[in-house]
C-alpha cells in the first residue's frame, strides 16, 4: 500500500471551493463497524466536514460509499475484517497511519451490540480496549475519541478512558444513538413501556461531528443522547 500522507496534505489544503467551514478539515479518522448503516453515515459525514477516512468493515465497504467520498476529494482507505480479531485492529490502525501520517480521531463504532462472553468480557469491548490503548499512543493533543454506547457498559468505560486520555491531551465521549438497553436479563424490566421512534443514521451522524470537532472541546467522559442533540441541533 502507497504511502497517502503527501496526498492528504495536499488536499487538506484544497477542500471544496464552498463557502461554509468545514468543521474537521483535514483531519484524519478512523472508523469502525463501517458495515452498519450508521457507520456509513458517519463515514459521508465526516467527509462531508473535510475529514478523511480510513474505514474498517467486516463486509466489505460498498463502492458508492467509497466513490462518493472520493468525490468529495477526501482520501478514503478501506480495511476489511473481523475486528474481534486484535490482528484486525493492529492491521486496521497500521493502515490509517501508513496512509496519513497520523491519527486525530477515533470512532470505535461496534456494528453490533455484542452479547457473546469470552471470560466475562463481550469480544467487541475487548477488541475495543485494544485498540483504542493502542490508538492513544500515537494520537496526539487535541485528538478525539468517540464511542458508540449500544449498551450500559459504555458509558463507564467512556468516563474511564477519559480520565486516561486526558493526560495525553485527548478526550474521549459517546453517543447513544438509542436508549441504552439493560446488560443482564435481570434488568429486562427497566425497559421503557413503548419504543421511541428511530432517529435516521445521517441525523445522528451530527452528534458524532459535533464530539470531534472543536466545538464540544469542553467535553470529556461525557455521554450525548443523539435523541435529545437531534431534536436541538
Amino acid at each position: 500500500m502507497y504511502n497517502l500522507a503527501k496526498q492528504a496534505r495536499s488536499a487538506a489544503a484544497d477542500l471544496d471551493h464552498s463557502f461554509m467551514p468545514r468543521k474537521l478539515a483535514g483531519k484524519r479518522v478512523l472508523i469502525t463497524g463501517v458495515e452498519s448503516a450508521l457507520g456509513q453515515a458517519i463515514a459521508r459525514r465526516f467527509a462531508w466536514e473535510g475529514a478523511h477516512v480510513a474505514l474498517l468493515s467486516s463486509a466489505g465497504i460498498p463502492d458508492a460509499l467509497r466513490q462518493s467520498i472520493q468525490q468529495m476529494r477526501r482520501i478514503c482507505v478501506t480495511i476489511n475484517g473481523d475486528m474481534r480479531e486484535l490482528d484486525t485492529c493492529d492491521r486496521a490502525l497500521d493502515e490509517a497511519l501508513t496512509a496519513f501520517d497520523g491519527l486525530d480521531i477515533l470512532v470505535n463504532n461496534p456494528p453490533e451490540r455484542d452479547s457473546a462472553m469470552v471470560g466475562g468480557v463481550p469480544p467487541l469491548a475487548f477488541a475495543t480496549l485494544y485498540l483504542t490503548r493502542n490508538a492513544l499512543r500515537v494520537m496526539d493533543a487535541g485528538g478525539a475519541i468517540i464511542n458508540t454506547a449500544f449498551d450500559d457498559t459504555v458509558p463507564a468505560f467512556t468516563r474511564s478512558l477519559a480520565q486516561v486520555a486526558a493526560k495525553h491531551g485527548v478526550r474521549v465521549n459517546a453517543v447513544a444513538p438509542a436508549p441504552l438497553p439493560p446488560l443482564t436479563a435481570a434488568n429486562q424490566d427497566l425497559r421503557p413501556a413503548t419504543a421511541p421512534a428511530p432517529i435516521a443514521e445521517d441525523d445522528l451522524a451530527t452528534s458524532f461531528v459535533f464530539l470531534a470537532s472543536s466545538e464540544s472541546a469542553g467535553m470529556n467522559g461525557q455521554l450525548i443522547d443523539a435523541a435529545d442533540f437531534v431534536s436541538v441541533a
